[in-house]
């Protein structure tokens, strides 16, 4: 898992998956993939990413690709705010302040 993801808590596993049963699809997909080169599922459903974490794989079975474990607080947040003042702060005669914004719309 990324360093900053855990397992989620509310999507479970599907159950046990018997990979036979995925033939003849060879490979077999079980979820949505990389939507181009974005890190990102093309599909960020739960009924498009049903996921196993038991398999019964036997000879002859086929690759299986798109198992897709969902995770929470994966990622690094993008949000920043700065604070910048414009104009000259008044002090008002209570202690308060306002910046003058007189002049703007």
């Amino acid at each position: 898992m990324p360093p900053t993801g855990v397992a989620s808590t509310s999507r479970l596993p599907a159950g046990n998956l018997d990979v036979t049963s995925l033939l003849p699809a060879n490979p077999a997909v079980l979820g949505g993939g990389e939507a181009g080169s974005t890190g990102r599922l093309s599909d960020l459903s739960a009924a498009g990413n049903r996921f196993y974490t038991v398999f019964d794989i036997d000879a002859g079975d086929p690759t299986v690709f798109n198992n897709n474990i969902p995770l929470m607080h994966c990622g690094v947040p993008a949000v920043t705010a700065k604070k910048q003042v414009i104009g000259t702060p008044v002090i008002l005669a209570n202690g308060s302040s306002r910046g003058d914004i007189s002049g703007r719309k």
